[in-house]
């Protein structure tokens, strides 16, 4: 449950000192991936060590002894594979969670209205693209691996958080309904074109690197 309370603290702290509980999450899952990675970097160099490492990067086959538990050396990489599975198993309750709750929200969409006409493929195909390809340039980050970044990107959980957060925050009445109905609609729409597309693409950028 370090998940669980790591997301816990770092938003009722953010929510504290008036900043973004969003973002905060974000900045704390990173510093726990790199200390995870550090710890199992740093006591996994030697060949008996890496098969502990790589527990921290890859699903288990086996499960972790006692003795692999407590052992100064191969605790923290066994406990980096504990956490990375159960993270991998409370995304997907979430995602599933997300998607029935915005599927239920879909039927006050008009998906009729003007500006989703345009608007949406606009946010898929040009502004998240280009903006993604552009934050990565200072990067080492090949020309193929900003277009995949930059076409998957992130599927609409950072947009219904805000969504939500301009809701509560003074936003209301005939614009409240017009961004929710935008965004519920792109949100929509990123979840059919980038899930239908994620399998050809990746299997496309695989066999380009050799993956």
């Amino acid at each position: 449950f370090l998940a669980l309370g790591l997301i816990g603290l770092s938003y009722g702290a953010a929510l504290l000192i008036h900043s973004y509980g969003f973002l905060a999450v974000f900045a704390a899952g990173l510093a726990l991936r790199r200390v995870e990675r550090e710890h199992s970097d740093q006591h996994g160099g030697d060949k008996n060590e890496a098969p502990a490492a790589d527990a921290a990067s890859e699903p288990a086959t086996e499960p972790a002894t006692e003795e692999d538990a407590t052992h100064p050396e191969r605790a923290p990489a066994v406990m980096a594979s504990a956490v990375l599975a159960f993270n991998e198993q409370l995304e997907r309750i979430g995602e599933v969670a997300m998607v029935l709750i915005l599927g239920a929200m879909l039927a006050r969409v008009s998906w009729t209205a003007q500006p989703l006409l345009w608007l949406i493929p606009v946010m898929l195909l040009g502004v998240r693209p280009a903006a993604t390809f552009l934050g990565l340039l200072p990067t080492s980050t090949s020309l193929g691996q900003r277009a995949i970044i930059g076409w998957f990107g992130v599927r609409g959980i950072g947009s219904l958080y805000y969504l939500a957060y301009a809701l509560t925050h003074g936003l209301s009445g005939d614009e409240a309904a017009t961004v929710a109905n935008i965004t519920l609609a792109i949100v929509a729409a990123s979840v059919v074109v980038h899930g239908i597309s994620v399998t050809p693409l990746m299997a496309r950028y695989s066999r380009a690197n050799d993956v």
